[in-house]
C-alpha cells in the first residue's frame, strides 16, 4: 500500500529510498513466499514416511540469498517506481508515517481505484513492523536449503524475487487492496 501511495502522490518513475538503513540494505536473507512454502509442505506430507516424524525443513524461494539492494529495485519497479539506496546514515522513509501523513490522498486513491476501504488509518496492524523488519534485522539471515532440496529431489522449485513478490502483489490487486 505504501508503494501504491508513493506512486499516486509522487508519480510514475519517482525515486523511493529503501525504507531501512545502509546496514540492512546489504545483509543477505532468503524470502519465503506462501506458494512455495505451501507446495513443499504438501509434498512433504505426501512423502512423510521417507523421513523421521517431526523433521524440520527450511523452505525459501531460492537457495541463493539476496540483499535488499537487489530486491528493492525489483519490488519498486512493480509500482512504476525507482527503488534506490537508503541514506548513508539513519533510516529511509517510514511507510507507516508516510501513509499517515498522506491519509487523505490514500482515501482518494481508494475511491478512484475502487479499493477495499478500511485498510489504513486504524490500529489493526502493527505500524512499527516495517521499521523492525527493514532496520532492526540488520544481520545476515540466509538459510541452508540442502536438506529441503534433497527431499524435494527433481521436484525442487526455486523462484526469483520478481516471481515471488509480483505474485503476491498481483493477488493484492485482484483483491482490490492496491490499485
Amino acid at each position: 500500500m505504501y508503494l501504491s501511495l508513493v506512486r499516486h502522490v509522487q508519480g510514475e518513475g519517482a525515486e523511493v529510498p529503501f525504507v531501512g538503513n545502509s546496514e540492512s540494505w546489504k545483509i543477505f536473507s532468503n524470502d519465503s513466499s506462501q506458494d512455495l512454502l505451501a507446495r513443499f509442505c504438501i509434498y512433504a506430507s505426501l512423502i512423510g514416511d521417507k523421513f523421521e516424524s517431526g523433521t524440520a525443513f527450511n523452505t525459501c524461494d531460492n537457495a541463493q540469498p539476496s540483499s535488499w539492494s537487489k530486491k528493492w529495485p525489483i519490488i519498486c519497479d512493480y509500482f512504476g517506481l525507482k527503488g534506490v539506496a537508503p541514506p548513508e546514515t539513519g533510516n529511509g522513509p517510514q511507510p507507516g508515517e508516510y501513509v499517515h501523513d498522506h491519509l487523505e490522498q490514500w482515501k482518494e486513491l481508494e475511491k478512484k481505484a475502487g479499493l477495499v476501504t478500511g485498510r489504513v488509518g486504524n490500529d489493526r496492524s502493527y505500524g512499527g513492523f516495517p521499521f523492525f523488519i527493514m532496520s532492526m534485522f540488520n544481520f545476515d539471515r540466509q538459510q541452508d536449503m540442502t536438506k529441503t532440496h534433497k527431499v524435494w529431489g527433481d521436484k525442487t522449485e526455486q523462484w526469483d524475487t520478481k516471481t515471488a513478490w509480483y505474485t503476491a502483489f498481483d493477488r493484492f490487486r485482484q483483491a482490490k487492496i492496491i490499485p
